[in-house]
């Protein structure tokens, strides 16, 4: 029976924490070695030894808890900062058991000791991100070009074999500048023997660490060779805090005779002291502390939730104060943390669990404060402590998998999934549906669907659930059901059917109308309904802002936002846009990745369009691979490939086209993403046409029925969208061109025009009339062609479109120079002659002595200063294949140095 009633309902919005005092996953106040009090005896051999680390690769401080490892390594911080060595401190917690969440707290530790991760900072408005990479901590380290220290403390609490095996990379990989200290209760678990018969591992252990004679004398201000201090050492066998706990005690009641009391195991003197020093607080400080001892650190807020008290800031604060050696405290969103000595900690527990009711009542509370604070792992982690069914219940009940997602993303979910016992979530088909986000969101499409799948028919159309919320269940899963289909599927009437049994069992609840409106908005975007899209996207804005909820659904209103204007072509707004949220503090969700990908992969975009350079389509290439980690569906896809498609085929050749289609094609089907294949095979006949491939391009056309995907009625008009019908239109236009149907090719490319003209699209406008200049040429109508390529330049100079000429090369010469003469706007005129540049520049086709992409790629990277080992791990090949790369690169660019080939490069002598 549950002793105190959890206060959770269904609305997660209420009392929700301002950003500014939301929790982070991880904590700040780990980041600096922690200042004990009291007289704490310096360790000088052990420093002397420690000194030495910056000889060594790795050092390994290796003992259990109270032997001072902790204690040792604050102390020689203090050192280095006195001789001005960098270091970057962290102590690792329970909660980074995730590989991302360990990544961004080395990364802030980096960044606390002034290292620079660029557009990486690992804590926005107060939380830790999660996409960092050990690319990016390598990155940082090499661009640094100096000494640091990098310590890990409590490795222990996160030595899982994916953390261990980022870690042995970060040592085989960083800089050999870079010093590793890791302190830990247990070994790591990377291979520590290959390191020591590399002579690049020093081993301090608990033999080491143990006080000698004079260093306990010091602590206890007596003689070294005093009788006491002898029985001292025999019975507390040099175990520090043992050692500190008879000082207080000592220091409290100034007698021995009590000592003939101790046990003959030093385990016995340190129990008997901790009784001792417990037994000389006031009780209610006393009694405080057993309120704690299931909490690891705990604020004040947290303990006056426990203890329905008041007054818990005035006591652990004098406590801090009388045992300020065993109890340290930090800050965590302007809020003071504390934290005893895990020894403590145990011996308090001890205490705790001859109270059964106490404890659970305390684990009931602490539950409810944490889930108030929107802090749900540390609740359904306190809910399973209490170990009471009701709370467990309540918790699981309260958990909206939508409200989450649309609150916090995907890493909320993913860090709930991780406090929960599998046959918990087996039992619940809202927490499988958790799990069906997450795998989605990490981008196992067909996984996440195929989960989703077998909840549907587990509980019968989503409508049998467990823990008695039917309603909730038929709404979420049927929602993430939409929009799992509308990010891998063609559209058609069941978005519609979807829509309308989500909001018939919404009833009033604001953010799962909301979520619709951004599925709609998604929708109406894939179909070309631009002002539709707009008009859903206002609801949801409106929606989200009524409920005072929540910067994840409102930074993917913005993603949406820029993707419509991006499809009507408003470049600049697009940038003003994009450039106006980048510059907001508050804008980014730090563990969200996806909308700041999106807006990098549409900021390439523009560049691409408005300059058509080689490194806009790199940055393109880039943006796709980090979004595309998460959650790129069509859109994303349709926009870059084309771009990379056109540099492939101006710079190595159709062929290479060909290559990447079929990649990109076995891509796709393995994502599931069932609208791509036939795009990409839109971009396979087109580039056939173009390589004179004509007669395996009408082939192709065939089979396809490119004329009722170019010109669509019926069903089909209603499942293809915008793009794909672009694409179609574009590879007939091609086709029809390379068949010098010129009557068909004038045709498909005016229908380009009314087609863009008609859905508010520019670029198919620019490009429909492009078309028109590029087909009158070629039939000889000069005058025709200048005349069809004015309109086009006018459309495009407000924007500054520039890719849509320049992607057609050198076959717009003819005509260029004809307009070039005529009296035009001068605008028009200067955007021509940009266009003329961009062409004549960089579209030539290379010859044989050139780079080719790999070797491009390669020396993009020597520009961010990389080496070759993470040169080696970013392109997944071996460090001997970069160096047989450079040497091909060195032989072609005629260099020596890798700072001359990136000079030779961005100077525009080659490729």
């Amino acid at each position: 029976m549950t002793l105190l009633p959890l206060r959770m309902t269904g609305d997660m919005t209420a009392k929700r924490p301002s950003p500014g005092e939301r929790p982070a996953l991880g904590n700040s106040s780990r980041l600096k070695p922690p200042k004990r009090g009291g007289r704490l005896c310096e360790r000088r051999e052990l420093l002397s030894s420690l000194d030495e680390t910056l000889q060594t690769r790795v050092t390994l401080i290796i003992a259990h808890a109270g032997y001072g490892k902790t204690t040792l390594i604050s102390q020689w911080c203090q050192r280095l900062d006195q001789q001005q060595i960098p270091v970057a401190y962290y102590a690792a917690s329970q909660a980074e058991r995730d590989p991302s969440a360990f990544l961004a707290m080395v990364a802030a530790a980096m960044v606390e000791t002034g290292i620079d991760l660029g557009e990486h900072p690992p804590f926005i408005d107060g939380r830790i991100r999660e996409d960092i990479t050990v690319e990016d901590i390598l990155l940082g380290l090499e661009l640094a070009g100096q000494t640091l220290i990098l310590i890990i403390d409590d490795f222990e609490r996160v030595n899982e074999p994916a953390i261990a095996a980022m870690v042995a990379s970060l040592i085989e990989l960083a800089p050999a500048s870079i010093h590793f200290v890791i302190a830990s209760r247990v070994f790591p678990a990377f291979p520590v023997s290959a390191l020591q018969l590399e002579g690049k591992l020093r081993l301090i252990d608990s033999y080491q660490l143990r006080l000698r004679h004079e260093e306990l004398a010091w602590m206890l201000e007596l003689d070294a060779d005093s009788a006491e201090v002898k029985e001292v050492a025999v019975r507390t066998q040099g175990w520090p805090v043992t050692a500190e706990l008879y000082r207080l005690w000592r220091k409290r009641y100034r007698t021995r005779d009590t000592r003939q009391t101790f046990g003959s195991h030093v385990e016995e003197v340190h129990n008997y002291l901790a009784e001792q020093l417990f037994s000389s607080l006031p009780p209610e400080q006393f009694e405080l502390l057993i309120d704690i001892a299931d909490r690891d650190e705990a604020s004040a807020e947290l303990v006056d939730a426990m203890r329905e008290r008041n007054d818990s800031a005035r006591l652990l604060h004098i406590i801090a104060h009388n045992i300020s050696s065993l109890m340290w405290t930090g800050q965590e969103n302007n809020t003071t943390v504390y934290r005893l000595h895990p020894l403590l900690l145990e011996h308090l527990r001890q205490t705790l669990s001859q109270d059964v009711a106490r404890r659970t009542r305390l684990a009931i509370n602490a539950s409810r404060w944490f889930f108030e604070q929107h802090r749900f792992p540390e609740a359904i982690r306190a809910a399973l402590d209490s170990r009471d069914t009701d709370t467990v219940a309540h918790v699981i009940r309260a958990l909206r998998p939508i409200h989450i997602v649309v609150a916090d993303g995907a890493p909320m979910l993913r860090a709930i999934l991780r406090e929960l016992p599998e046959s918990l979530c087996a039992q619940h088909p809202r927490l499988q549906i958790m799990a069906a986000i997450v795998h989605f969101k990490a981008g196992f499409f067909v996984d996440g669907r195929a989960m989703l799948e077998r909840i549907r028919e587990q509980t019968q159309g989503f409508t049998v659930d467990a823990g008695g919320q039917r309603d909730w269940l038929l709404a979420e899963g049927n929602l993430i059901d939409l929009i799992f289909f509308c990010q891998m599927s063609r559209m058609s009437g069941r978005v519609e059917a979807l829509i309308d049994v989500v909001i018939g069992v919404a009833g009033g609840d604001a953010t799962i109308r909301g979520a619709c409106e951004i599925v709609m908005m998604l929708v109406h975007q894939i179909r070309g309904d631009l002002d539709a899209a707009d008009a859903a996207m206002a609801r949801g804005r409106t929606i989200y802002d009524t409920v005072q909820l929540s910067r994840y659904g409102h930074t993917q209103i913005v993603g949406h936002e820029v993707l419509v204007l991006m499809a009507r072509g408003r470049l600049r707004r697009s940038l003003e846009l994009i450039a106006r949220y980048q510059k907001q503090s508050d804008f980014e969700v730090p563990d969200d990745i996806s909308t700041p990908t999106l807006l990098k992969l549409m900021l390439a975009t523009i560049r691409y369009e408005q300059e058509f350079s080689d490194s806009a389509v790199d940055a393109m290439k880039h943006s796709l691979a980090q979004h595309s980690i998460t959650e790129s569906w069509f859109d994303q896809y349709a926009i870059v490939y084309p771009a990379l498609a056109v540099r492939l085929w101006m710079s190595e050749g159709g062929p290479a086209v060909l290559a990447f289609l079929e990649d990109a094609r076995q891509r796709a089907q393995r994502r599931g993403l069932e609208a791509l294949p036939d795009f990409l095979t839109c971009l396979e006949i087109e580039y056939r046409a173009r390589m004179g491939d004509v007669a395996e391009a009408e082939k192709l056309a065939a089979d396809f029925d490119l004329g009722a995907h170019a010109n669509p009625v019926g069903v089909l008009a209603e499942t293809l969208g915008w793009r794909e019908r672009e694409a179609a239109l574009n590879a007939a236009l091609r086709l029809a061109i390379a068949q010098q149907a010129w009557e068909a090719a004038l045709a498909l490319a005016r229908s380009l025009t009314r087609a863009g003209q008609s859905g508010g699209r520019l670029k198919a406008e620019i490009k429909g009339h492009v078309f028109c200049a590029l087909i009158e040429g070629a039939r000889g109508g000069g005058a025709a062609a200048a005349s069809s390529l004015l309109k086009a330049v006018l459309l495009a100079y407000p924007e500054g479109f520039v890719a849509p000429f320049s992607e057609e090369g050198t076959t717009l010469d003819a005509s260029i120079e004809a307009l070039m003469t005529e009296n035009i706007d001068a605008y028009a005129r200067r955007h021509l002659e940009t266009i003329r540049r961009a062409i004549g520049s960089s579209m030539a086709r290379p010859d044989s002595e050139l780079l080719n992409l790999r070797e491009r790629e390669i020396v993009g990277h020597l520009a961010e200063g990389l080496s070759n080992k993470v040169i080696a791990r970013r392109m997944g090949i071996t460090d001997h294949t970069v160096k047989f790369h450079l040497k091909k690169i060195f032989s072609k660019l005629e260099v020596s140095r890798r700072r001359d080939a990136v000079a030779k490069i961005l100077a525009g002598k080659r490729m």
